[in-house]
């Protein structure tokens, strides 16, 4: 086994003993000996070493979650990468380097206005995908993550931007960047800008083994440019200064008689060039001394050459291409083209926008042309001279477009507008300068365009840098205040201030129906513009989009924004940074505009989704609006009292506080003359004097609560009791707290002597003074009996069903007093209520007159069954019955229905997720709340529609359809015609795919369909109608060769991957010309009739037929000959 680099030179291989790889691209086995050899090869297999540029590799979060992972570790901040899923322990994403790289320091980014940020993670670094180092751990796995700010997570703060850092050098070998959730937090998805690794210090992407250079290459600048065909690309070193070289391999035809290199006449090198045309043999041929450099004379002991080496020991050149030219009939000696270079580059650097079409075009034409004769080794000096004075001429003929100042003019007006403490001194006094400059290039009467723009992008990105002091604050919705140019109002929802209300449930919709329901012509007509009045003049930077969750009707997906700093005014101006469009799906949507001093700020759809048609309606379930507090203000709030109509006094002392302070209300200083002080109340609720108050976000008035004072009457009454006789006193009226006398005995009770009025709880008598309470009240004459004095006793029993031993009896004289005792009886299923004497009840304790022996029974009422209530939550959805009340013990038969749309009601369980689940035989002992529970339905997604060919190109091909109605993702077949199959190539949540590593010149067919998906469960729609398309032949050289004084013959190479080719030539500096159409078997064409003296140009390009369309190839290289 053998293999070469150039195919020349050979060595041997150990196919054994390559651990550290050779760079080759030819191998070969051959036979060393004289004798045949006879043997097997079942297989041969070459494996190169590749790298390629840092990019996504997995995660075993779904593919249908993911987008724009890839953008993470593209080296621009301002993109992110999402995962839209909640966030779980265990969940991972892996990042692939491209390479085996030192990892010295490793940096994970966020947008400062980021809310789905990782709470608790880890960074981890690995060579091998299997032994993992941790370099960064995400948040504190002791606090609740709904707590958690991102300034606690990504404690660096840069410019937008919120970083964590590795503390200490890493200094580990690694390939792979693996980024791990430790802890779950539902509430939030997965997004992040950017991952850096040392400092984005630039890693080549490119392992082309034909180049070896002695230091990377700038960014952007690889070696191969300078072989690409292209003079707008370059070769760059990224060191500037100081020893340096670049080598070339030969790897194709070695039989080099010429080397033509374009360098930059910005970085004239001097570098030296030289050839190896041995085995270790070289020599110098030339140096790098201008623009346009041509070696030649190599020496008759270089009939090959192996490589080419660029060598430099102070400046290093800027490399735009290198040809080589073989050894041709009737050799050119080639012209000076460095002015024409000059030139050349010269227009390269102009800005099309700056000039008028016309003289920019003619420009164009001469660059065109200009290209041609550089990179054509053997131009003549006549075309050289041509393409120089074209070039030249519309240089000088290029007319500046009109400069218009307006736009530079309010760019100024809008930066002194400015609040100066809301941002860092640094920063804002860089608009400062930049404002200042601004003014200066104004003052100019013949100011070019390009100046203003020079001046307007500076002042722009010192705007953008501004770095904000103060805090992100959301306003409170009810201090927002909604109008609507159109809104329906004639049911439950459509008016404007349910948009503002706080509840995501509620909606605004512009008008649909009745005689006035005229559609708003979005963009044009005032009804679609919704606007929101703050309240008073704030800072105003960020507004939220919330469309409605269940209904596409009216979803806005093109949107400007517009304020005013008046409340009532006419005055409405555009907000810089407040156009674009939103996404249509039916999560919240964020505009991030540049701080703007504002009482109003408006939104007008620019175009809307339908579900009869876009553009027809608008609607929003909320909008929230956000503002800056700059942090050097003390941000507090009044608190203030008043007393409310027809009160008197002075008011208490107004009280400040900040957001979230506690204070104490005051006593109350007013009066109200009838009326009774109740409390304070803000407008939602009543407090009390002394209650502790949380200060909210905006200024409060409490107002004195009053209750009217109105005198109730209550009557005194009187009774004689049993077996008494006579009329009674006169009923006594008066106010409860009312003095009162009561008055003389006016019955008679034969045997006894009267003895006071009892009202129950004491005897008072006749004459005595009596506070009035706050009831009507029966007094009872008490008697005595008048018999002679004898020993009386009272007993106790239980009743019927009581349990239990007796009171002791009690044993007194006849008219005196006692205690009633304890009751010491129970009954199963009572209470007891006191003891009866067979006309009244009394409770133990109470004093009785005993008169006479009596037994007292104790009385009983029926103990209460305690009634309990059941909560139906809907957890997302609806229900009828949001709760029921049943008694202790009892059963709900009959459970409520609950409905949610898109979701099939699996039950009511005992918690939110999971629980046990709660049935028509669950006895209920306790208040309770139940939840319903609900499984997703998985849509059938539409077919896939609009199927079709984005490019084409000789190694890959890309399609792109429509998006389908319920897809999260699609699945891209491709047909095998070996197998006489389809075969499934790829499954992407994009609407595009690129099918790279296919065969030139080849047709393929592709179908597509789309499926839904809901944790494991899938479902697919059918398949879109079949796109037949092809590659792009591959590129063809050919071969022209003089045969007679006025013929030529055209030869090329034939090929079946193509369907045909097409020969056309150029006379002198006419437009090409199609000459021949030939069928892919044919190899050559002869053309005769051609003129002495003029010089042809010729070239080619196959082309693939699908249907009634051609697909062509590039054209070829093209050939000269002058006729003799």
């Amino acid at each position: 086994m053998e293999a070469s680099v150039n195919g020349t030179e050979w060595e041997a291989v150990n196919p054994g003993n390559l651990s550290g790889g050779m760079d080759i691209r030819y191998v070969r086995l051959i036979n060393s000996g004289s004798a045949p050899v006879t043997f097997q090869l079942s297989q041969f297999a070459v494996r190169s070493k590749e790298i390629a540029a840092p990019h996504f590799m997995e995660s075993n979060i779904a593919a249908s979650s993911i987008t724009n992972a890839d953008l993470a570790v593209d080296g621009d901040r301002s993109s992110k990468a999402n995962f839209s899923v909640s966030q779980k322990e265990g969940q991972y994403m892996i990042y692939d380097l491209g390479q085996t790289i030192p990892v010295k320091k490793l940096k994970m980014v966020q947008h400062d206005s980021e809310v789905d940020f990782i709470r608790n993670g880890k960074v981890s670094i690995s060579a091998d995908l299997e032994n993992w180092t941790d370099v960064l751990t995400i948040g504190n796995p002791d606090k609740d993550p709904g707590q958690v700010t991102i300034d606690e997570c990504f404690p660096d703060h840069e410019i937008s931007y919120y970083t964590l850092s590795t503390a200490e050098p890493v200094n580990q070998e690694a390939r792979y960047v693996k980024i791990s959730v430790t802890k779950d937090y539902n509430a939030r998805w997965i997004r992040f800008n950017e991952l850096e690794i040392n400092d984005n210090e630039y890693i080549p992407v490119e392992n082309n083994p034909t180049f070896v250079t002695t230091d990377v290459e700038e960014k952007g600048h690889r070696p191969s440019y300078i072989t690409d065909n292209d003079v707008s690309t370059t070769y760059r070193s990224s060191k500037k200064e100081g020893e340096g070289s670049l080598t070339y391999r030969v790897s194709g035809n070695t039989k080099v008689t010429g080397i033509t290199i374009l360098q930059s006449p910005n970085t004239l090198s001097d570098a030296d060039v030289s050839i190896r045309y041995g085995k270790d043999d070289w020599k110098s041929i030339g140096t790098l001394n201008k623009s346009l450099n041509v070696l030649e004379d190599f020496g008759q002991e270089a009939s090959d050459v192996f490589e080419i080496k660029i060598s430099w020991s102070q400046t290093a050149p800027e490399l735009h291409e290198m040809y080589l030219v073989t050894a041709e009939p009737d050799p050119v000696v080639p012209e000076d083209k460095s002015s024409l270079i000059e030139k050349y580059t010269q227009a390269l650097a102009i800005d099309e926008k700056y000039y008028t079409k016309e003289t920019y075009a003619a420009l164009k034409n001469a660059m065109d042309d200009a290209e041609g004769v550089i990179g054509y080794a053997q131009a003549s000096r006549e075309e050289v001279a041509a393409a120089l004075a074209a070039i030249t001429d519309a240089l000088e003929k290029l007319k500046d477009i009109p400069a218009d100042k307006t736009q530079l003019q309010e760019a100024v007006a809008k930066a002194k507008e400015l609040d100066a403490k809301l941002y860092t001194e640094d920063s804002y006094q860089a608009v400062i300068q930049a404002v200042a400059a601004a003014e200066e290039i104004l003052e100019k009467e013949d100011v070019k365009q390009k100046e203003l723009d020079e001046k307007l992008a500076g002042l722009a990105e010192a705007v953008d840098a501004l770095v904000i002091k103060g805090t992100l604050t959301k306003i409170n919705s009810g201090e927002l205040i909604a109008t609507a140019g159109s809104q329906e109002g004639s049911g439950a929802d459509g008016n404007a201030d349910q948009a503002v209300d706080g509840n995501e449930t509620t909606y605004w919709h512009s008008n649909w129906s009745g005689s006035a329901a005229v559609k708003p012509d979005i963009p044009n007509n005032i009804r679609n513009e919704f606007t929101i009045d703050v309240g008073k003049s704030r800072i105003l930077r960020k507004l939220e989009y919330v469309p409605r969750p269940n209904n596409i009707n009216g979803r806005i997906l093109g949107y400007q924004l517009y304020y005013s700093p008046t409340e009532n005014g006419d005055d409405f101006m555009e907000v810089p940074g407040g156009t674009g469009t939103f996404s249509d799906t039916a999560d919240k949507k964020e505009i991030i505009f540049n701080t703007i001093n504002a009482r109003r700020i408006q939104i007008r759809a620019t175009s809307t989704r339908g579900d009869s048609g876009n553009d027809k309606f608008i609607s929003a379930a909320e909008f929230y609006v956000y503002e800056i507090i700059p942090e050097e203000e003390e941000q507090t709030y009044q608190i203030t009292f008043e007393g409310g109509a027809g009160t008197t006094g002075d008011a208490p002392e107004s009280m400040t506080g900040k957001e979230g302070q506690q204070i104490a209300l005051p006593d109350n200083t007013f009066t109200k003359e009838g009326f009774t002080f109740m409390g304070w109340a803000d407008g939602e609720e009543i407090y009390q004097p002394g209650d502790a108050y949380t200060v909210p976000s905006y200024d409060v008035i409490f107002t004195a609560q009053w209750q009217e004072e109105i005198a109730e009457i209550y009557t005194l009454s009187f009774e004689g009791g049993e077996g008494a006789i006579g009329d009674a006193p006169v009923s006594i009226t008066g106010e409860e707290g009312a003095q009162v006398v009561l008055p003389d005995n006016t019955f008679v009770k034969e045997g006894f002597t009267f003895n006071g009025w009892n009202d129950g709880n004491g005897i008072y008598q006749p004459g005595d003074t009596y506070l009035v309470p706050g009831m009507d009240t029966v007094f009872t004459a008490e008697w005595f009996s008048d018999v002679p004095e004898t020993e009386v006793t009272a007993y106790f029993e239980g009743g019927e069903g009581a349990a239990g031993e007796s009171p002791e009896p009690v044993t007194i004289l006849a008219g005196s007093s006692f205690a009633l005792p304890d009751n010491s009886y129970t009954k199963e299923g009572f209470v007891f209520q006191g003891w009866n004497d067979g006309m009244n009840t009394y409770q133990p304790g109470s004093e009785y007159r005993l008169v006479q022996d009596i037994t007292f029974t104790a009385v009983w009422g029926k103990k209460p069954v305690p009634a309990y209530v059941v909560n139906f939550h809907a957890n997302g959805g609806n229900t009828n019955t949001p709760s029921i009340t049943v008694n202790e013990g009892s059963v709900i038969s009959v459970l409520p229905a609950a409905s949610r749309n898109g979701y099939q009601f699996l039950g009511w369980f005992t918690a939110a997720d999971g629980g046990t689940q709660f049935t028509a035989s669950t006895r209920i002992t306790a208040n309770m709340t139940v939840y319903a529970h609900w499984k997703q339905i998985v849509a059938v997604p539409s077919n896939v529609t609009g199927l079709k060919t984005s490019y084409n190109k000789t190694k890959s091909i890309k399609i792109t359809w429509e998006k389908a109605a319920n897809a999260k993702g699609y699945h891209v077949y491709r047909y095998d015609s070996r197998r006489n199959e389809w075969k499934k190539v790829k499954t992407t949540t994009s609407l595009s795919y690129k099918n790279t590593g296919l065969k030139d010149g080849t047709n393929y067919s592709y179908k597509v369909k789309a499926y839904n998906q809901i944790g494991s469960e899938i479902k697919e729609g059918g398949f879109s109608s079949t796109l037949k398309t092809a590659t792009v032949p591959a590129k063809p050289s050919l071969k022209v060769s003089k045969t007679g004084t006025q013929k030529v013959k055209i030869t090329w190479k034939k090929t079946s991957r193509c369907d045909g080719v097409e020969i056309y030539m150029k006379a002198g500096r006419k437009k090409y010309k199609k000459i021949a159409s030939k069928s892919k078997s044919a190899s050559s064409l002869k053309k005769s009739g051609l003129k002495k003296g003029t010089t042809y140009q010729f070239r080619m390009r196959r082309y693939k037929r699908v249907g009634s369309k051609k697909i062509y190839s590039s054209y070829s290289s093209v050939k000269k000959v002058k006729m003799s």
